[in-house]
């Protein structure tokens, strides 16, 4: 389902206040109220997926660099993951959705947008994880290149063809530690590694069972699904009072080698332990404070933080890409560390994870993280 399905053009869009002056909130306070302890933490990234579709690329040295944002959610059965996919359909734009769609349909499904802005939409991604012709589909359509081609898609005689594609996949972590995703899927995705704790799952079944008599809430999910159409108005430039936006104006240097250096101490245990280049944790940062700029977009408009058909990225627009360049840096490191775990350690029954852990006691280190845990449970022989 697209956005264009629930919004007429002719259509006025009265949307209420608190959407339009704080949207990150009203949207993630949306979806919570849906499924308590889990939708903050979805949303908290999905809702800037379908902006970084939208906003222009900006230019980093000379170069420009992409926009789009990619989100991998690995979590177990029960947390809402199907449901989320359907709500995120509703927002997001020129949507392919898929559980096991074969590479040739898959291809089909993307020739026949002709080149549009698309979003794919993958549940059950252990099952890509299987496929090695589908892992190619996805790293060139959510790479740098942005295109599908004969060396990224077998048995396709296309010239290559530019994307304009997002990506939000979601399943458990089966499959996930294979040396082939950490070259490649990780370095493209946003991953979240979502583990409740037994008193979150408590509050859950309380939450569920206080609901009983709750009215449906479909009137605010409506309101945000109108929110984005009129975000791509925007920039489509069919907005009555809001121009295209053409770049930005980042903060001054003193700003940004502060958020240079801030990068730096988070990927330092990256680069030391896997070699993980922070190249990319970089453009990551700026399209993250981007799309949150850019959600913002009706405040910038207010404000006089849009100059010449720039976006100004403020202190709270890096704050907010700070904190969740922060937890993208700590799921990879936990992916990293449990696929250097099962394939150089060789760690294949739970027997010998649970040794090691002990050593690391003993020795006076922390335990395994329970992310981690729930990696190598989904991996590994009991």
């Amino acid at each position: 389902m697209d956005v264009e399905k629930y919004v007429k053009e002719e259509e006025m869009v009265n949307l209420p206040e608190e959407l339009i002056n704080s949207p990150y909130e009203y949207i993630m306070n949306h979806y919570e109220s849906l499924y308590k302890h889990l939708s903050r933490k979805y949303w908290s990234v999905l809702s800037l997926l379908p902006v970084s579709l939208i906003a222009p690329k900006f230019i980093l040295n000379g170069r420009e660099i992409r926009m789009h944002l990619n989100f991998l959610l690995l979590a177990d059965s029960g947390h809402a993951k199907s449901q989320t996919a359907r709500e995120f359909e509703k927002i997001s734009f020129n949507v392919i959705s898929t559980k096991n769609m074969s590479v040739p349909r898959l291809y089909h499904e993307v020739k026949k947008r002709n080149g549009d802005k698309m979003t794919l939409v993958v549940e059950d991604v252990a099952i890509w994880f299987m496929d090695e012709e589908k892992i190619k589909f996805l790293e060139g359509m959510t790479g740098e290149e942005e295109s599908y081609n004969r060396e990224n898609m077998r048995n396709i005689k296309d010239k290559d063809k530019h994307l304009d594609l997002i990506s939000f996949c979601s399943g458990t972590s089966e499959n996930i530690t294979n040396r082939r995703l950490k070259e490649g899927i990780l370095r493209r995705f946003f991953p979240m590694i979502i583990v409740l704790s037994k008193e979150e799952h408590d509050e859950i079944i309380d939450f569920i069972m206080s609901g009983s008599n709750k009215k449906l809430r479909i009137n605010d999910s409506e309101q945000i699904v109108k929110f984005y159409q009129e975000l791509k108005k925007i920039q489509d430039g069919t907005h009555p009072t809001i121009q295209p936006i053409e770049g930005y104006i980042f903060p001054g240097k003193e700003r940004m080698i502060k958020l240079s250096d801030s990068i730096k101490s988070m990927t330092d245990y990256l680069h030391r332990k896997f070699n993980h280049s922070s190249a990319t944790e970089v453009e990551e940062v700026f399209r993250l404070a981007i799309s949150y700029a850019f959600l913002n977009i009706h405040n910038k408009h207010k404000n006089g933080l849009i100059r010449d058909n720039k976006l100004v990225i403020t202190e709270e627009d890096l704050n907010v890409a700070e904190n969740l360049i922060r937890q993208e840096i700590y799921a990879k490191k936990i992916i990293y560390s449990c696929i250097y775990s099962i394939d150089i350690l060789g760690f294949r029954t739970m027997s010998k994870l649970r040794e090691w852990e002990n050593k690391r006691r003993e020795k006076g280190k922390s335990g395994i993280p329970k992310e981690a845990k729930f990696i190598y449970s989904r991996n590994i022989k009991k």
